[in-house]
């Protein structure tokens, strides 16, 4: 994957065309880490916050029960929560 060509670091010791290409922009879901995920448009995480919301509504279900039944990861499930309080707080 790595081109091998002396380029500024970026990450990971990457040039930047090298670690897009190895990490595209995306949510990963449980159970594949550095994979392809799902896509970071903005109506598909919409539409994604709103079912975890739909989810989560239900008190008895944790945030990890409703990150896996939704397809997003832990810590995405932690930025959703964040986004969630700030609109309801404003």
């Amino acid at each position: 994957m790595k081109c091998r060509k002396v380029k500024p670091h970026h990450a990971r010791g990457e040039c930047l065309g090298c670690y897009r290409k190895r990490y595209p922009k995306c949510d990963a879901p449980i159970g594949n880490p550095g994979g392809k995920g799902q896509s970071r448009d903005p109506g598909a995480v919409a539409s994604r916050v709103e079912d975890y919301a739909f989810v989560r509504s239900d008190r008895s279900v944790s945030r990890a029960e409703a990150a896996a039944r939704v397809g997003i990861s832990y810590r995405t499930a932690m930025r959703y929560d964040q986004r969630l309080n700030e609109t309801s707080n404003a």
